[in-house]
């Protein structure tokens, strides 16, 4: 990933010096230390991903953008009971990050899951390392 930005940085005029640092010691002396990082956040609702990640006050807040207007939207997101006003405010706050945030998000991973015909009850998760096969059930001889 980083040699990859390395290079489409390049293209732009703009020199990237990648430092490989031991893995043991990333949390502790990298992440969240030094002024440009990777990190990896699996997906999240709305609700957690834009909170826990950007909002001003976060211990979480990577890019150490800070925005009160954008801690406002958060906020009045969590208070609104009506599902699609709610989804409204959430994008815009997304939009805002989105325009003004200060992270780079060079890709997104879909959750894809099949299951047989015979079978029902299995949801994927929005979190696709988060696999729940407790309301799975399978009917015939296939499903043992």
């Amino acid at each position: 990933m980083a040699e990859a930005y390395q290079q489409m940085a390049a293209e732009a005029g703009i020199r990237v010096n990648l430092i490989q640092n031991p893995a043991d010691s990333y949390w502790d002396t990298v992440w969240n230390k030094k002024p440009f990082f990777h990190a990896a956040w699996s997906a999240r609702t709305p609700a957690q991903a834009l909170a826990y990640t950007y909002a001003s006050d976060s211990a979480n807040n990577e890019s150490h953008w800070k925005r009160p207007d954008y801690d406002a939207l958060l906020k009045q997101a969590r208070e609104e009971l009506d599902d699609a006003k709610r989804a409204e405010i959430y994008n815009k706050a997304q939009k805002m990050l989105t325009e003004e945030g200060a992270t780079i998000i060079p890709f997104f991973i879909k959750t894809v899951a099949a299951m047989r015909a015979n079978c029902s009850g299995y949801q994927p998760h929005m979190q696709s390392n988060n696999l729940n096969y407790e309301t799975l059930t399978c009917e015939g001889k296939s499903a043992q």
